[in-house]
């Protein structure tokens, strides 16, 4: 199975439909102490209705929720990285003189707060004081 990213209209967009479900399954190998740590990633694969046989036209979007519907799955083993480091070392990463790695915790809530100030109205500018318009010359003055 393969999909190639492209770009749709909103039309398109609208008319496409649940078709199944993809996992991805990633393996990291760390460099620095050797581990190996893998992890999955799952998508629902939508699919256009009437433009999948010429044209592929799908969508892979992140699954949200814990319930899946009853459609097939499809499950790819991603080819194994090399990554500098792991997320154990990432806890005890230190450079000399610098600043350590701060870890936040993240959560939807946090992501919904950001969003709302990404759209918020951005505020005012403070308005201009008015220029005095251009003096225009009369036809006698001409």
């Amino acid at each position: 199975m393969v999909f190639i990213k492209q770009q749709i209209s909103e039309s398109e967009h609208n008319d496409m439909l649940l078709d199944s479900y993809v996992t991805h399954i990633h393996t990291h190998h760390c460099s620095r102490c050797g581990d190996q740590e893998t992890f999955s990633q799952i998508f629902e694969v939508w699919c256009h209705p009437t433009k999948t046989r010429t044209t592929k036209l799908t969508s892979l979007r992140p699954v949200v929720g814990l319930e899946l519907k009853p459609l097939n799955l499809a499950v790819i083993q991603v080819p194994s990285k090399l990554v500098p480091i792991c997320h154990r070392c990432a806890g005890s990463y230190k450079v000399v003189g610098k600043p350590e790695i701060i870890t936040v915790q993240s959560s939807n809530d946090r992501w919904q707060e950001t969003l709302r100030r990404k759209y918020s109205e951005p505020a005012k500018e403070a308005a201009k004081p008015p220029t005095a318009p251009k003096a225009v010359p009369t036809l006698d003055q001409i």
